[in-house]
């Protein structure tokens, strides 16, 4: 939720390599991106689903992402900083919040 594109901006090798990974082993990101990224991004990478946020949502350079029991917040700012929590709950109410957000929310 709240993607800017951050990583393959800052860490241009690492997501490279990374997605590639991803792209092998067929998994699928389902993106909430940052409303100012609709003009940039001409389409999603492959194995991605990507809607927009409202411009209420920008703000600050924030990220969270979660999978399985974990949920990431990354803070990508002039200081990187992120945090990963692992309690099934949490996932579970993350996972629920993007799914909210996903269909009642965000715009293609």
């Amino acid at each position: 939720m709240g993607s800017g594109r951050y990583v393959p901006k800052k860490f241009p090798q690492w997501f490279a390599n990374w997605n590639n990974r991803r792209v092998k082993l067929k998994v699928k990101i389902i993106n909430l991106m940052r409303n100012e990224l609709r003009k940039e991004i001409k389409k999603p990478y492959e194995y991605e689903c990507i809607k927009f946020l409202p411009k209420e949502f920008s703000g600050n350079p924030t990220v969270m992402c979660v999978y399985g029991n974990k949920t990431i917040n990354f803070l990508f700012g002039a200081d990187f900083f992120a945090f990963v929590i692992e309690n099934k709950e949490l996932a579970e109410d993350y996972k629920r919040y993007h799914e909210y957000l996903w269909k009642k929310v965000a715009k293609r």
